[in-house]
C-alpha cells in the first residue's frame, strides 16, 4: 500500500518560474492531501510569529465568510 501511495505523490513543488502564488496553486491542485498538509505545516513553522499571526487572521476571515 505504501508503494502505491508513494507513486501517487506529486513530489516537491518546483521553483516558481513566473508567479510564485500561481505555481503554488498549480502544485496544490494536484498534490495529495498528505503532501498539502505536510507542506502547509512545514511552511507555517518556518515563518515568523508575526507572519503566523497574519496568516491565521487571513484564514480565520475566509472561514467566517
Amino acid at each position: 500500500m505504501s508503494d502505491a501511495l508513494e507513486r501517487m505523490r506529486k513530489g516537491a513543488p518546483i521553483p516558481p518560474l513566473m508567479n510564485a502564488m500561481e505555481e503554488a496553486r498549480d502544485w496544490a491542485a494536484t498534490a495529495t492531501p498528505f503532501e498539502r498538509k505536510a507542506w502547509l505545516l512545514a511552511c507555517f513553522d518556518a515563518i515568523s510569529p508575526k507572519e503566523q499571526a497574519g496568516f491565521l487572521a487571513y484564514v480565520s476571515r475566509r472561514a467566517s465568510a
